[in-house]
């Protein structure tokens, strides 16, 4: 398989390039953070997916359906929730974001509490911060997963696979995405979707004919949704639905799609796909548990790849997995450097104008580039690396919804549900390893118990100034 997987590596990478810098032209700052209105639906689907489809979902999914069976598909069914909640935002996303110089969720939040004072600039400090730290746990994982997956295969070190990874990764996606920014990431997404879609089929089309795969040594328990406890299903609906309204890659595809109708339907038809990625990746990994149960739980896509497919198979799915790498890391990220440039515009205010370029904006997406390729070398866990970035989205939910929904939002309590909400989460996520897949949970409720209290304080004030 070795040379093999240098060859299909060598031609993708050159594949990718080349469709990631054709007919690249120059563009301006709104057109390279958000392209409003522009793309067509099913290339908005498309890209839809391939936020989604990383290669977090071939393998993570993989994994926890080796640990725990069906319980992992709990959390394409909260797509449902969440796209029912997110397809109801979209007019007031779309029209938020139609007003002039308003291209991010941060300049919304500058609109929306005009009267904030410096709680307003430290709310919008911790929400690029938060969200910051959310994709770049995220890309960062990407890194670590091929990381991960050259160490394994071709059986290099820890620094071999790093410098592979940033060859493959960093080599291609952060070459275009530098060049043509979001434009150039939806387009590269189609292209993309296509090759994993064709893995994802060649992958669930041999599960089901191969004679030779078996799901006869399955533990029961794994055919019922309560394989990490009956409290994770209905975890991920409580606290994993409402947070699709925060996803800033969705609102840019929104923002992208040439019209509220489009936006719509290209929520709704990148849902089916999804999920069947997800049962499919779901059953790579209790088909190994089946097969081969004494494995490491994070190599069960690996164990699959390289011992239940044949040669060819095996490297058309391998393409596949870089496809889907690609078609992740590109909107992790632009959403990375787009989080971190408005840092640097709220904390040099001075110097906003000359940041608020495509050239500045170049700049920061290749040193979020590097700096998360680097954390291969600290060898942390990308499991670890997700559930960090999917908790910081669900913990910021909370207090973005008081702000863009609030006819008279209070900076001070936004800042306080997201300072609270992220710092219990933390602590819990640092000094507690044990509980970190639910450390989430506590930084969600204390959001959403700050939003709250402020809620009825507001109206309490309201009312004695009325009176």
């Amino acid at each position: 398989m070795t040379l093999g997987l240098i060859i299909i590596t060598s031609c993708y990478v050159l594949l990718n390039l080349t469709v990631g810098l054709w007919k690249l032209r120059s563009s301006s700052y709104d057109d390279f953070v958000a392209c409003p209105s522009s793309t067509n639906k099913y290339a908005i689907a498309l890209s839809i997916c391939g936020t989604v489809i990383g290669g977090g979902m071939f393998f993570t999914v993989a994994q926890m359906g080796y640990e725990s069976g069906f319980a992992v598909l709990a959390l394409p069914a909260s797509y449902i929730v969440g796209y029912v909640l997110l397809s109801l935002a979209i007019p007031a996303i779309r029209n938020a974001m139609s007003s002039p110089n308003i291209n991010t969720l941060y300049d919304i939040v500058t609109v929306r509490l005009p009267a904030g004072g410096g709680w307003a600039t430290g709310y919008k400090i911790l929400l690029s911060l938060v969200t910051f730290g959310m994709y770049f746990f995220m890309l960062a994982a990407q890194f670590a997963i091929i990381a991960n997956f050259y160490v394994a295969v071709l059986d290099l070190s820890q620094m071999g696979a790093w410098l592979l990874s940033l060859l493959v990764i960093g080599g291609t996606t952060l070459i275009y995405s530098v060049a043509g920014g979001i434009r150039k990431d939806i387009a590269t997404d189609v292209f993309q979707v296509i090759i994993v879609f064709v893995g994802l089929i060649v992958l669930g089309l041999t599960m089901i004919f191969d004679p030779n795969l078996s799901f006869a040594n399955v533990p029961p328990s794994h055919f019922t949704f309560t394989g990490y406890g009956a409290f994770f299903p209905i975890g991920v609906f409580l606290f994993f639905s409402p947070s699709f309204v925060g996803r800033y890659d969705y609102w840019q595809r929104i923002i992208a799609a040439k019209s509220t109708k489009e936006a719509r339907f290209a929520l709704w038809l990148s849902l089916p796909l999804i999920i069947a990625a997800y049962v499919v990746c779901c059953f790579i990994g209790i088909c190994a548990r089946s097969m081969s149960s004494g494995i490491d739980s994070a190599h069960a896509a690996i164990w699959f790849m390289r011992e239940a497919l044949p040669g060819g198979l095996s490297l058309v799915v391998t393409l596949a997995f870089y496809a889907a790498l690609m078609a992740a890391s590109d909107t992790l990220l632009g959403v990375s450097a787009i989080s971190l440039s408005s840092i640097a515009q709220t904390v040099l205010s001075r110097y906003r104008k000359s940041l608020r370029t495509v050239a500045s904006i170049r700049w920061i997406t290749v040193l979020v580039g590097v700096g998360a390729s680097a954390t291969v070398l600290l060898a942390v866990d990308a499991v670890d690396l997700i559930i960090g970035g999917f908790s910081s989205l669900v913990i910021l939910t909370p207090g973005l919804l008081f702000v863009l929904l609030n006819r008279t939002p209070s900076a001070l309590v936004a800042c306080a549900s997201l300072f609270l909400g992220y710092g219990s989460f933390l602590t819990v996520f640092l000094f507690a390893p044990p509980y970190r897949k639910y450390a989430f949970i506590l930084g969600f409720l204390i959001a959403c118990v700050v939003v709250g209290v402020g809620q009825l304080a507001s109206r309490i004030l309201s009312r004695q100034v009325k009176v």
